[in-house]
């Protein structure tokens, strides 16, 4: 028979712990940001935010690029 045994680090947060005071680690948030960069077709993953049309427009304008297509 199997014995099903708790996995405690993806458990529910305890009293006083809000669910958004988990930070993934640097190397889990670098290979997410590394199959976005890889995958670019693919959807982003929660809680990657594609970046707001304004500062790639500054980004672009303070690299040169003045032409834009639509």
């Amino acid at each position: 028979m199997h014995k099903h045994k708790a996995d405690h680090a993806i458990a529910a947060p305890g009293p006083g712990l809000a669910p958004f005071d988990f930070y993934p680690s640097k190397e889990s948030l670098d290979a997410a940001i590394g199959d976005v960069l890889s995958k670019p077709w693919l959807p982003l993953p929660l809680g990657l935010k594609a970046p707001a049309l304004d500062s790639v427009m500054g980004e672009l304008h303070k690299q040169g690029v003045s032409d834009i297509p639509p």
